[in-house]
């Protein structure tokens, strides 16, 4: 142990004695760490570094030019300096004489780095190849982070298997011991973005209740405004619009204490959702356009640029600018097909859809609803499935093409009475 590392972090984060111990550890036995007159185990240091919020190493001494890498690597990560955090580790990788545990640690940094930017293919290469080897090596605790980390990147590209991913992350999680309470908080967080994704609002305000209450003892502001966001849009869909305001307030306090311009784009975006279903579409087009200013001038990720011009064509779409709308809804159909962003990508084309119809261009529109509902269905998302066959079969009724409206009535019967609507909100919730 380095001296004084464990006093100073928890300092740092201002915790005292017995927050730091929780219920793992008493106060006596951290004092006995802190003063150097007890040597911690290893599972010991992993707690100690969840709950300050520093990495293993900050705790070590630096023996070697390769302990100083790895080192360098989980400094620049805690940072945010993740391009560095890629050329570093691809340097090391590159300079070769690096296997076993050592290299998992460098594959594991440099996945989590292609996670934090938003790159989920090379992403997940790195975090199977980390996988592997801390199997190999017979380390749960690296493994469970890197489980979390590439159920991340799969909820990126809107895999499925994001879900089981996470699952699994949690089991083995829950299985450490000491369980470190910051990963599970991360992993519940995840789970609940997922089901905000899939409409499942009462599952997830519990899974949010579940992480709040794992990270409440840690201070951690982007954990808890990530939390705060997804609570607000849950509570939304359920009608809770007082209380959904309340929560979007506070994930916005938190982003912006925390400078974090793409969070605050997407938590902007999420209050607009609330304010349409009011009726304030003035206020709603103000934090629309303060999303997509962020997204500028801050070289936000395509991805939430995506998600701030489907929500602002259909803000449009509502105040009767159907030109405007309709050149958004195409603008982000050519950014989602860019990026693979599929549950923007249908959105988008089920807005234009929409707005095609009035027009006559009846066509056009029958394949964007297919393509719509092919893409969702895709993503696993039923009550989407079912939403949009439905608005499909009530514009085809209204052209009077009853037979075409028939089958789709059938078939959003068949799609199974899923959640209701929505209009393509995704959380990101893997930091």
């Amino acid at each position: 142990m380095r001296p004084g590392a464990v006093k100073e972090a928890r300092n740092n984060r201002e915790l005292t004695l017995a927050q730091l111990g929780g219920t793992s550890l008493t106060r006596s036995a951290i004092h006995r760490i802190e003063t150097g007159r007890s040597k911690p185990s290893m599972k010991t240091l992993v707690l100690l570094a969840e709950r300050t919020g520093k990495p293993i190493s900050f705790f070590l001494p630096i023996p070697s030019q390769l302990a100083a890498s790895q080192f360098e690597l989980e400094r620049l990560t805690a940072e945010t300096r993740f391009d560095e955090v890629l050329k570093r580790g691809s340097q090391i990788l590159e300079a070769g004489g690096l296997d076993g545990h050592p290299e998992a640690l460098v594959h594991y940094w440099m996945g989590e780095a292609n996670v934090r930017l938003i790159r989920p293919e090379p992403a997940i290469g790195h975090l199977d190849r980390a996988l592997r080897l801390f199997d190999d090596h017979a380390d749960p605790w690296m493994a469970a982070h890197a489980l979390h980390m590439k159920s991340s990147a799969l909820y990126l590209l809107d895999d499925p298997e994001s879900q089981p991913a996470a699952e699994a992350a949690l089991r083995l999680c829950r299985e450490l011991s000491p369980a470190p309470p910051m990963l599970e908080a991360r992993i519940l967080n995840h789970l609940a973005a997922i089901a905000v994704n899939r409409q499942e609002w009462q599952q997830a305000i519990r899974l949010y209740d579940r992480a709040l209450s794992a990270a409440e003892p840690l201070r951690d502001l982007r954990q808890l405004s990530l939390m705060y966001e997804g609570l607000g849009m849950a509570s939304h869909h359920l009608g809770r619009l007082t209380q959904a305001n309340e929560y979007f307030s506070k994930a916005l306090s938190l982003y912006a204490l925390q400078s974090d311009m793409a969070s605050m784009s997407r938590a902007e975006v999420n209050l607009s959702e609330l304010l349409i279903q009011a009726g304030q579409l003035e206020a709603a087009e103000e934090h629309l356009e303060r999303s997509l200013r962020y997204c500028h001038e801050h070289g936000v990720d395509r991805r939430n640029r995506s998600y701030t011009t489907v929500n602002l064509a259909r803000l449009r779409q509502r105040q009767g600018r159907m030109v405007e709308a309709e050149s958004l809804a195409r603008q982000t159909i050519e950014l989602a097909r860019e990026g693979g962003e599929l549950l923007s990508l249908a959105t988008a084309l089920q807005v234009l859809a929409g707005l095609l119809v009035p027009g006559g261009h009846r066509q056009e529109a029958d394949a964007c609803y297919e393509e719509a509902v092919g893409t969702y269905r895709a993503l696993g998302l039923i009550g989407r499935v079912r939403a949009c066959l439905i608005e499909h079969a009530e514009q085809l009724d209204l052209q009077g093409r009853s037979r075409e409206a028939k089958s789709r009535w059938r078939a959003a019967a068949l799609a199974g009475a899923g959640p209701g609507e929505s209009q393509g909100e995704k959380l990101i919730a893997f930091r």
